[in-house]
């Protein structure tokens, strides 16, 4: 398309830009209309930023009109496309109406041969990426203060290379945010738009075959009930709720580190628990109808929402180690703890469901259930199935028998042949079948009503039991819904998808009195017991009304729509409510700093559970802190693994408490948020912690924006410390500065500590070079303490090891434990210590054939092949791949969009089984998470819970297996980035039917990415890792698109994070400058 000509192409038509905007006036041209005729702007601009020409204004809104182009253009003529204004913009209407594909310009047609300055400048652009800002050759943007009248368009008039435009940008960016913040506090709100919804030709073709047909005739949220509830949620963004005390808050500024801190729950995490065969529908609506639309509620107040579903997506050998109703109690307990909200919603029809008898039951109640059985005259050859089966593991304590892997008694079971596999898995339900009437007649010789309960009850209770009767918060957070078929034929071939079916020798079925009974007393009585009825929901329908097959949406008419309206309409409005209520109790916390405070406190509070005592690294520290003055800091090193973080972690909150209430503790993790990053934003956010915590209320109390003006203020602050307050700050992980701002070379760090200042920071010995900065910056000084933190002797690690084991309730024979610390002298280190006890804690005293390493490497090595080996190679690799390749980590419910968008892992996860609606089952990363424990840490980013790495040890050994190879390192930030856009929000996604071949597409119901959400509030992730992962997935014209972007640099700047966007350019220029080096 030349430019200036409008495309025909539908798609191109209607693809709007991944930067939201909205039309405000739309007034395209027709064939002899008047149009406003453009005033030229000269764009040349030096590397200071200084724009040339005489006509050049020289505000910074002015300049960065000059230059905002993605592209350069021709001059302006009689034949310039018509305008659009677009979000305060005029952009030509060829320019909104511009395909995706290959586009040349005035200046002539593309040529790849020309180098990526050459085809910019050229007008050309070959991007893989969504265009973040759509325009042509000659675009006009208006700009507060461009020449002429408002609304007077300024024409770019030559083309400009990559890396002038982004060192142009930068330096009015700095011009902009430097002088004064309050430029930026006010401004028309982004509207939310809706972003990447690029028409393509083929999406109504070959759509998934296994949609479900729609049930109402409005979308939910057109419909005036849940309208109204969408509005209520605006309201409330901006409504009065509770806010912290300033007592409390001044507290938290000054480091205490026991008082209770607010819940800060981002998030709704909501368990669904239910029989899996007869709420089939119920469940597919919800994903299909109900979850999109709290999702959308959950955005408008800012907070992720999940929902854990542990029967969705679970194959048949995930049985094998038995290890599933333990995980579903997990999770469980995880959304007790996490959820904004409702945690936990109940299903209970006519089937009280699967009642598998314990994995691991202990020593005297085993011995009690055969010595019941001999009693009861039961053979040896029938116990002999019970001892074949249950082995005795001394490493539990106290001792329990463990059931063993199905596959370790029957191999068949996971055979790659389908005939043998089913002659396996045949094989284990007899034999399962056989042993579960033991354990149940045994199980009456135990005098616990709850002991025996245990052989008895189903999957679903213990859930509810978990999920509703113990949980303290049921009336906010649990809900029930109670469903009777009535008319139910025990033999009926469709039954035993609804009730549960007993058999007798003869195979002829009869209902199960017993899981019957067990049902209804818990639908009719604990449950009613405990929770109150508002929480509680009845629905009734008749077994005739249910046509064949039982529920069905695709042939849903008459009473069995009715029923599933219903259904999903009080599932939405109930939790939906509880939402909203939860919301308008929840604490406000306007002030980032609380936020950060409390952030680096719940990171050291999770450090400490796993801190390794150190005596003699503690006694050091002690020393240090008993001074009158310290003068200068202690500077702990050594190499990666020797629990620096731990011991910093330990030393800070013991300092706390020994110096008072009014002493003033400082703590930061760096790296671990974004705040702790770089220079600049650890200094503000230290600077403004110390503010508060000591009133300064001077003309000082300003605290600078700019990193060189940050170190002596960092220095005032520190000076008002006093002998009643003295100031104790920790910054632990020196090296995890990042390289802006030079900050690695601690020019930042003063020189001499003013009385009643303490500073005690970490660093790892040969990395980042700050280790050498910190003695270069003291060398001429005396009395600086160089603390190495050494490697720990044998005699500490069996210690250690001794307190892990009975920490988890576990032992070691004694040739293991010999075995695990011959493996630690290869590598005498906290980390490779911890990462060999959690592998030993897997042990039984009857394991065989122990894997043992010799290296931190190989050892985490070892654990990411064990879990590719249980979740699969696939999903791991991709999963890992993301969360490596992000730039501050991911939340569950960005993985689990992006695995849902990973083809290659859907059409693996559903070898067995495809969902109603093409998305990773979530049980899968919960398994992958809980497998991973400590070593994947939640830490907050962007106003975000996000997932990341526990330690740079791992950081290196995924990046080595994960992202080692240079495209696929490309690839992944392109999904990242493609994600981040919004491109697959609404749009359906092509696939490869494995089954048949066919080319066919799904909507993957993945979350909206605008710039700003409806509530009014920035979407922070975005503006943090698209541009990041644009610059790093090597797309030039997508980088120049977003950086150039007016639109976008306003929300960025608007939301705080204008620091943040000139990191953006520095790392684009560089980023874009090695390329052109690489070509």
């Amino acid at each position: 398309t030349a430019a200036g000509s409008a495309t025909s192409s539908p798609a191109a038509a209607s693809a709007p830009s991944p930067i939201s905007t909205t039309t405000t006036a739309a007034t395209a041209t027709s064939a002899g209309s008047t149009r406003p005729q453009p005033v030229t702007v000269p764009s040349s601009a030096t590397t200071n930023g200084a724009l040339s020409g005489p006509s050049t204004p020289t505000s910074p809104a002015n300049a960065l009109n000059s230059i905002i182009s993605p592209r350069g253009g021709g001059e302006a003529d009689a034949d310039q496309p018509s305008k659009k204004t677009v979000g305060g913009n005029a952009v030509s209407a060829a320019s909104m109406q511009r395909s995706d594909s290959v586009m040349s310009s005035s200046a002539g047609s593309f040529d790849s041969k020309k180098g990526p300055l050459q085809r910019l400048a050229q007008g050309g652009r070959k991007s893989s990426s969504p265009q973040m800002f759509n325009s042509v050759p000659g675009q006009t943007v208006s700009l507060p203060g461009s020449p002429g009248s408002p609304g007077t368009p300024g024409i770019i008039t030559r083309p400009r290379s990559n890396t002038s435009k982004i060192v142009g940008v930068t330096n009015i960016i700095q011009n902009m945010v430097k002088p004064n913040r309050g430029s930026f506090s006010s401004g028309k709100s982004l509207p939310d738009g809706s972003e990447g919804k690029q028409s393509d030709a083929r999406e109504d073709k070959d759509l998934e075959t296994t949609s479900i047909p729609p049930l109402w005739d409005v979308a939910r949220d057109q419909r005036p009930e849940f309208r109204e509830m969408l509005a209520e949620a605006k309201m409330l963004v901006d409504a009065i709720r509770p806010s912290m005390a300033p007592a409390d808050a001044l507290k938290f500024f000054k480091g205490d580190v026991d008082s209770p801190m607010p819940e800060l729950r981002t998030g709704v995490r909501l368990f669904t628990s239910s029989t899996f065969t007869d709420t089939m529908w119920e469940r597919n609506l919800l994903m299909a109808d109900v979850y999109p639309y709290l999702r959308d509620l959950c955005r408008l107040l800012s907070l992720d929402y999940h929902v854990v579903d542990m029967r969705w997506g679970v194959r048949e050998d995930t049985t094998d180690d038995h290890g599933t109703s333990a995980l579903c109690m997990h999770e469980v307990a995880e959304c007790k703890r996490s959820s904004a909200g409702p945690s936990f919603v109940a299903f209970l029809g006519n089937k009280y469901g699967f009642r598998p008898f314990p994995a691991r039951i202990e020593k005297t109640e085993f011995e009690l259930i055969v010595s019941t059985l001999k009693a009861e005259g039961i053979s040896d050859s029938s116990l002999a199935l019970l001892q074949t089966w249950f082995e005795l593991d001394t490493n539990s304590v106290p001792p329990h028998y463990i059931l063993h892997a199905i596959s370790k008694r029957i191999p068949e079971f996971k055979s790659t042949d389908d005939d043998i596999r089913a002659e396996g898995r045949a094989r284990w339900w007899s034999e399962f079948e056989s042993m579960q009437k033991l354990l149940r007649k045994g199980s009456a010789g135990i005098k616990s009503e709850e002991a025996r309960h245990k052989f008895l009850m189903s999957v679903t209770e213990e859930e509810i039991i978990n999920g509703v009767i113990r949980n303290p918060a049921r009336d906010e957070q649990a809900i029930v819904f109670r469903r009777a078929i009535s008319g139910i034929s025990h033999l009926d071939t469709d039954a035993p998808k609804f009730v549960d079916i007993a058999y007798d020798d003869d195979g002829r079925p009869s209902f199960d009195k017993e899981a019957s009974n067990l049902l209804e007393a818990l639908k009719m009585r604990s449950i009613p017991a405990t929770l109150k009825s508002a929480n509680i929901h009845d629905l009734a329908i008749e077994w005739a009304d249910l046509k064949r097959g039982g529920i069905d949406v695709v042939s849903s008419e008459g009473k069995q729509a009715e029923y599933l309206k219903r259904f999903c309409d009080d599932f939405c409005r109930t939790v939906g409510r509880g939402i909203l209520s939860a919301f308008k109790k929840q604490i406000k916390i306007d002030d980032p700093i609380v936020n950060e405070v409390f952030l680096h406190r719940k990171f050291a509070e999770t450090k400490i559970l796993q801190c390794i005592p150190r005596d003699d690294i503690g006694t050091i520290i002690d020393k240090y802190l008993a001074q009158d003055n310290a003068k200068f800091p202690l500077i702990l090193h050594g190499p990666s693994g020797t629990g620096k973080t731990s011991i910093m972690a330990m030393a800070a909150f013991k300092a706390k408490r020994a110096r008072g209430a009014e002493s003033v503790m400082v703590l930061r993790f760096i790296g671990t948020t974004p705040n702790s990053t770089d220079g600049r934003a650890l200094l503000y956010s230290i600077c403004s912690q110390l503010t508060r915590a000591y009133n300064i209320s001077d003309n000082s109390s300003t605290i600078p924006e700019d990193y060189p003006r940050l170190i002596p203020y960092f220095q005032f602050c520190l000076s008002k410390a006093t002998a009643d307050r003295p100031a104790l700050v920790f910054l632990d992980s020196l090296d995890q500065l990042s390289e802006e701002y030079r900050a690695r070379d601690m020019q930042w760090m003063p020189r001499t500590l003013p009385p009643n200042v303490y500073v005690v920071v970490s660093t790892i010995t040969n990395i980042g070079g700050s280790l050498e900065a910190l003695k270069t910056v003291f060398r001429h000084e005396k009395g600086v303490y160089f603390v190495e933190i050494p490697t720990i002797n044998e005699a500490i690690a069996d210690n250690i090891l001794e307190n892990l084991m009975r920490n988890s309730n576990r032992t070691l024979t004694k040739q293991q434990k010999q075995q695990v610390m011959a493996s630690f002298k290869t590598t005498p280190l906290p980390l490779f210590l911890r990462l060999t006890a959690d592998n030993a804690l897997r042990w039984n005293s009857f394991s065989q054939n122990l894997n043992l390493f010799d290296s931190m490497l190989g050892i985490i090595r070892a654990l990411f092949e064990r879990l590719e080996r249980v979740h699969g190679k696939h999903l791991v690799q991709s999963c890992f791949s993301l969360i490596s390749a992000s730039k501050s980590g991911l939340s569950a419910m960005e993985i689990e969009d992006l695995l849902s968008l990973d083809d290659v892992v859907l059409n693996d996860v559903y070898e067995w089984w495809t969902p109603p609606v093409r998305r990773l089952p979530p049980s899968l990363w919960v398994r992958i998470r809980a497998d991973l424990g400590a070593y994947l840490v939640a830490r907050g980013a962007d106003n975000t819970m996000v997932f990341y790495w526990y330690h740079r040890q791992f950081v290196e050994a995924a990046e080595e297996r994960y992202l080692n190879d240079r495209q696929r390192k490309l690839d992944v930030h392109r999904s990242l980035m493609d994600y981040f856009s919004g491109r697959w929000h609404g749009r359906a996604k092509q696939y490869d039917d494995p089954g048949t071949g066919r080319k066919m597409y799904a909507d993957r119901k993945v979350a909206a990415q605008p710039l700003m959400y409806p509530s009014g509030s920035y979407n922070q992730r975005k503006l943090s890792e698209y541009p990041y992962h644009q610059i790093m997935s090597g797309d030039e014209h997508a980088v120049i698109d977003t950086l150039c972007n007016f639109e976008f640099i306003r929300s960025k700047c608007l939301a705080n994070k204008y620091h943040e966007l000139l990191q953006d350019f520095v790392l684009a220029s560089a980023r874009l400058e090695n390329e052109q080096t690489r070509h």
